[in-house]
C-alpha cells in the first residue's frame, strides 16, 4: 500500500507528472510540516516512506492540476509524503496558510473541479493511477464517479475512480478533500487510496481523513465552501 501526504495551496495549473525522490523518514523531524503528517504507524504493514518533490498524476480529474499548482509556492507550507505497503496506495494533501484572493476561494475552486469531473472517462495509458502502467497496446479505461456526500464528514468532497486494462489488474482509487483550520490558518487536506482489485484490503478513506486531521492538529472547516456575502452598497445621498 502507498500513502502520499501533501501539503498544498490551491491554484489552476496544467497536469504534470513529476518524479519523486526518496528520502529517509528521519528527515520528518527536521523538515517543515512533516511532523503534521501521517506516519508508518498510521498505515498497517507500511514498508517505506518517500518525500516526492511534486505531485504525481493521481487521477483523470483536472482537480489534480488544481492541487498540483496549489502545492505550496512556499516550502514552509508544503510537503508531500508517500507511504508504501505492498501494492496499494493512499495519498493525502494538507494545505496550510493558503494564499488566496478571498477566504475559502481555493477550497471552492477545488470543490468545483471535483464536481465537474463526475462521469468523465479516459483511455490514456499515461494517466494510469499507479505503477507499473499498462504496457503499450492495451485497451485502457478509467471512469470517475463522485463520492456520496451523505457518507462523508461535513465539508468533505471527493470521487471514486476505476481504472481497467486488458492485461492489467483493475485499480480502484478514492480521493477525498476537506477544507480545514490549523490554529488560525486555513488549509486543505487530501487523502487518496489506490488499491488493486486483487483482494488487497482497501483502507477506509474517511478513517484516513480522521487520522490526518489528528496528525495535523486541524479541524474541518466547511465554512470555507460558502462564498462570502457581497459587500452592501450604499446609494449616494441626494
Amino acid at each position: 500500500m502507498v500513502v502520499v501526504v501533501l501539503v498544498v495551496a490551491v491554484a489552476v495549473g496544467v497536469y504534470a507528472h513529476k518524479m519523486s525522490t526518496r528520502k529517509n523518514e528521519t528527515e520528518k523531524d527536521t523538515s517543515p510540516l512533516r511532523s503534521l503528517m501521517l506516519t508508518r504507524q498510521d498505515i498497517p504493514d507500511a514498508t517505506d516512506i518517500t518525500w516526492p518533490t511534486g505531485t504525481e498524476q493521481m487521477s483523470i480529474c483536472y482537480a489534480d492540476s488544481t492541487l498540483d499548482a496549489t502545492i505550496s509556492q512556499t516550502p514552509k507550507t508544503s510537503s508531500i509524503e508517500r507511504i508504501e505497503t505492498g501494492s496499494a496506495s493512499v495519498t493525502e494533501a494538507l494545505v496550510l496558510n493558503i494564499n488566496e484572493p478571498s477566504p475559502g476561494s481555493q477550497a471552492r475552486w477545488l470543490r468545483d473541479a471535483v464536481t465537474d469531473c463526475d462521469g468523465i472517462t479516459s483511455a490514456q495509458p499515461y494517466l494510469w493511477p499507479s505503477s507499473p502502467t499498462p504496457s503499450s497496446g492495451q485497451d485502457v479505461s478509467m471512469t470517475i464517479t463522485l463520492l456520496d456526500p451523505a457518507g462523508l464528514p461535513d465539508g468533505a468532497f471527493g470521487f471514486h475512480q476505476t481504472a481497467t486494462a486488458t492485461r492489467a489488474t483493475t485499480v480502484n482509487c478514492d480521493i477525498l478533500y476537506a477544507p480545514v483550520m490549523h490554529d488560525d490558518q486555513r488549509g486543505i487536506i487530501m487523502v487518496r487510496t489506490a488499491v488493486p482489485d486483487d483482494g488487497t484490503p482497501a483502507p477506509d478513506i474517511t478513517d484516513l481523513l480522521t487520522t490526518a486531521l489528528h496528525r495535523a492538529d486541524a479541524t474541518l472547516d466547511p465554512a470555507q465552501l460558502t462564498p462570502p456575502a457581497p459587500s452592501p452598497t450604499t446609494s449616494p445621498t441626494p
